[in-house]
């Protein structure tokens, strides 16, 4: 089994936080779209950083 890599990982965390969003906010179908389109347009062998995380996390929820 192949590792899936750093995008993966960042897709995955931002999925788990999406999930949270929906919990306190209701329906977060637009958000997901919107990270699917951003995670799927990395280009190859571009990682996000952790920073990125924080910045995309902040733009998506600044409360």
């Amino acid at each position: 089994m192949s590792n899936p890599g750093p995008v993966h990982d960042v897709e995955q965390r931002l999925l788990g936080w999406m999930l949270s969003v929906q919990a306190k906010n209701g329906d977060s179908k637009v958000m997901a779209v919107a990270l699917r389109a951003m995670v799927e347009s990395t280009p190859p062998g571009q990682a996000w950083t952790v920073r990125d995380l924080e910045r995309l996390i902040r733009f998506l929820d600044p409360a």
